[in-house]
């Protein structure tokens, strides 16, 4: 089924001046960038973007000018992982106050992982948000494993939950669990630099969000994937 985000998404850095300020101008040149590569969106403040070294205001800054610069050309998804569940929504709010598309949220990091807080933390995210969640499944960042049908149930009972970007590594094998334990209706994203984009795609991804320096390459593999698929 076609998806409102199904495509390549470029992950955004977060540029800063010789003055350690936000570079406004890069970013708009990043956001050409991917519209001139074919991309269907970016992603700020995930991983590459650095999130957890920006201040609030910093933050809310680069959502801003991301959202300015990509409406019209490009979706937009907006990192929002946080330490804890009231801090986590108040990231969501802020993307979708500004007209992101969707959010993306890893699990915080954990210790000791408890898949219960786990699905908490989605559960309040998901009832404050109006726009679809992207769960980043990436257990080598925050130390949580989240299993193909832990995954499963986040989307089977949370109406937001309708993304996933997998990063647990080897993806291809995962991807095919997750669909066989969630349906063909939740979108998969791929990521880590499209190592294994070509794998998943043939698995049912959907596309890819990552930060590969060569985002049109990435748009024809998946076009060509996508084409070989309707002709099948």
């Amino acid at each position: 089924m076609a998806r409102e985000l199904d495509g390549i998404h470029f992950m955004m850095p977060t540029p800063f001046t010789e003055q350690y300020k936000i570079d406004e101008e890069c970013i708009a040149r990043l956001v050409t960038l991917a519209a001139n590569a074919g991309c269907r969106g970016v992603v700020c403040l995930g991983v590459m973007g650095e999130h957890t070294r920006l201040t609030e205001a910093e933050r809310q800054q680069v959502v801003r000018l991301v959202t300015q610069e990509a409406r019209g050309r490009l979706t937009v998804t907006v990192g929002a992982t946080a330490q804890g569940n009231d801090l986590a929504v108040e990231h969501v709010l802020e993307a979708q106050a500004r007209g992101a598309n969707a959010v993306m949220v890893a699990p915080p990091t954990l210790r000791k992982p408890n898949l219960d807080s786990v699905f908490a933390y989605y559960k309040a995210i998901n009832d404050a948000t109006a726009i679809p969640i992207v769960v980043q499944d990436f257990p080598e960042e925050n130390g949580v494993f989240m299993p193909a049908p832990f995954i499963a149930r986040l989307y089977t009972e949370m109406e937001r939950v309708r993304y996933l970007k997998l990063e647990d590594p080897p993806t291809p094998p995962k991807v095919t669990q997750v669909r066989k334990a969630a349906g063909d209706d939740l979108g998969i994203f791929g990521g880590l630099g499209g190592s294994f984009l070509l794998e998943e795609l043939l698995r049912g991804a959907c596309g890819t969000m990552t930060g590969f320096a060569y985002p049109e390459v990435l748009v024809q593999v998946h076009q060509h994937v996508m084409a070989g698929q309707e002709d099948a």
